[in-house]
């Protein structure tokens, strides 16, 4: 055997005892399944959904008060900010319509009287 034939079998068997491009460390963790399947998924705790009120509803949010209007949000907004809207409640940021005193208002048809601060 000459020289090049013996440098030749050593290299072809270095190459086999490199290993194969299948058995790379990498591709063996994505061989295994994902821990995170294996594990159980948690328990979502769904509160119960408020149960609605037992008569009508005593105060009506701006959305539901443009509805009743047949306007829109932007325009009761308006009507609240210039005080035409009677019986309005404030809580923190949020703005609520007594259902009542609204369905009188519209019943009688007249704007109350304006009281400034």
């Amino acid at each position: 055997m000459t020289a090049t034939e013996a440098k030749e079998a050593t290299e072809g068997q270095e190459q086999d005892d490199l290993p194969s491009p299948s058995s790379h460390p990498s591709q063996e963790r994505e061989a295994r399944p994902d821990r995170r399947l294996l594990l159980r998924p948690r328990r979502v705790r769904q509160r119960a959904a408020p149960a609605p009120p037992a008569g009508p509803q005593v105060f009506l949010t701006v959305s539901e008060t443009a509805d009743l209007l047949r306007t829109t949000k932007a325009a009761v907004y308006s009507l609240i900010e210039r005080r035409l809207i009677p019986g309005v409640v404030r809580l923190g940021r949020r703005v609520l319509v007594d259902r009542e005193t609204l369905i009188r208002f519209v019943r009688e048809g007249r704007a109350p009287s304006v009281e400034r601060r």
